[in-house]
């Protein structure tokens, strides 16, 4: 691949781990944003997965295509970019109106739907979009300022199900170009306030949202994987048994896939708030290894971060990467002393601990994409975060809607096994997935 062509972000880079985690080695991460036509931003970049195309399921068709937040879609055949030409953004429409005239008077939709992931049925040659749908109380804003607790906040969050108002049995991608609008049919987890409620019986769970179909291969089994409280102040992954894309299989609970870590330091969202979430997980396939590409910390400030964490089955249970803090680099964060911490692949928050980059800011929503370039497997992780330049508003944080969509080649040296994660230790599993770096000069 030639990088020469796109602008390449140098940053400089904290420690690589060796079998020592002491080790260090200083270098550059290669780093580009994705050239979006008038610089578009594009928060959470979701990639379709297509286990029906088991040539590349990255790709459908020929291209790699992403949802997001905002109402658009993203498509590009390559990561060897030559120009913004090579990117195209469409615009997508959503019809919501299936909530809307169920939803309770004191609540409002918040916004646009968060998260929009997409999925394709081979057997019914239907598209599915999983959302989530945020509402809020009309008026908890102004309860917040007054001192109301906001965890839990005064929102509701459920996941849905959309249908495409086109499906034929043609290519998928033909399908997918061939949809006008997505309408919102069923909720799939969570339920939104209705007028039928009153004040009393509305208990509120903001803790049901970035859920994702996954499933091997054709045929297999499908899981929902979405972002779930675990208790009073944490939330993790977990993946939820489907009957079929739009119907969950209510016999069987929800999966825990990856959950923090009370002893963790670096797993706290806002200092000493005691909160800690892990979130947006997208789950890949990598050789015979799932990998769970996970962010923790806070999306508008500069305690977001990537980590990945690895299983032999796509069930799990997930293990992180981890390496002894012998230094106490996290002394100073809640809980903070000498053991175990979770190496991150790319994090802007401790200068001191490893993969830490300046030029972009609160690094998320990552996943890692598989493109053949010249007949060799090229591995990329895509992510969200703001411009160096950017700075955070007047409530010290960074505006959400500014994030953009970048890529970085990594380098993948996973054991070819199907039991490579049971036969090996977190230390050794620091260096299965790397972003490549460039020397320094």
């Amino acid at each position: 691949m030639k990088l020469a062509r796109t602008a390449v972000l140098t940053v400089v880079c904290g420690l690589f781990l060796t079998h020592s985690p002491k080790a260090q080695e200083k270098g550059r991460f290669a780093v580009n944003p994705i050239p979006a036509p008038g610089n578009e931003t594009f928060p959470d970049p979701f990639p379709i997965l297509d286990p029906s195309n088991p040539a590349n399921r990255n790709k459908v068709g020929n291209d790699f295509v992403f949802f997001s937040t905002q109402d658009k879609a993203m498509s590009f055949p390559s990561f060897d970019f030559r120009s913004p030409s090579d990117v195209t953004v469409r615009p997508i429409s959503v019809d919501v109106s299936f909530l809307q005239q169920r939803l309770n008077p004191a609540f409002r939709i918040a916004g646009s739907f968060w998260a929009k992931n997409v999925f394709y049925d081979q057997r019914t040659c239907a598209w599915h979009m999983i959302a989530s749908a945020v509402v809020a109380e009309t008026d908890w804003q102004s309860k917040a300022r007054s001192g109301m607790n906001i965890w839990p906040k005064r929102l509701q969050t459920s996941i849905v199900h959309l249908s495409p108002d086109y499906t034929a049995c043609s290519t998928p991608l033909a399908a997918l170009n061939q949809i006008r609008y997505w309408r919102v049919d069923k909720e799939l987890i969570g339920r939104i306030p209705t007028i039928s409620d009153t004040a009393g019986t509305i208990v509120f769970d903001y803790a049901n949202y970035a859920g994702k179909l996954v499933q091997d291969r054709v045929g297999d089994p499908i899981y929902l994987i979405y972002v779930k409280r675990l208790g009073s102040t944490m939330a993790g992954i977990v993946a939820q048994p489907m009957l079929s894309p739009d119907t969950v299989d209510t016999s069987r609970p929800p999966i825990t896939l990856l959950a923090p870590d009370l002893r963790r330091s670096s797993e706290y969202r806002d200092g000493a708030s005691g909160l800690q979430i892990i979130e947006t997980a997208n789950v890949v396939k990598i050789r015979q290894t799932w990998a769970l590409l996970y962010t923790t910390g806070n999306y508008r400030s500069d305690t977001y971060k990537i980590g990945i964490a690895y299983s032999d089955r796509l069930t799990g249970p997930y293990e992180k990467v981890l390496a002894r803090d012998l230094d106490n680099v996290w002394r100073n964060y809640p809980g903070g002393a000498s053991g175990d911490e979770v190496v991150y692949l790319l994090q802007g928050q401790n200068p001191n601990w490893f993969n830490f980059i300046r030029h972009v800011k609160a690094p998320g929503v990552p996943t890692i994409l598989m493109e053949t370039i010249s007949g060799h497997d090229q591995y990329f992780m895509t992510f969200a975060g703001y411009p160096q330049w950017m700075e955070p508003r007047g409530d010290q944080q960074y505006n959400p809607a500014a994030r953009v969509a970048y890529f970085a080649p990594v380098s993948v040296n996973i054991p070819n096994s199907a039991s490579a994660v049971a036969s090996s230790g977190s230390y050794d599993r620091a260096h299965w997935v790397e972003l490549q770096t460039q020397p320094l000069r």
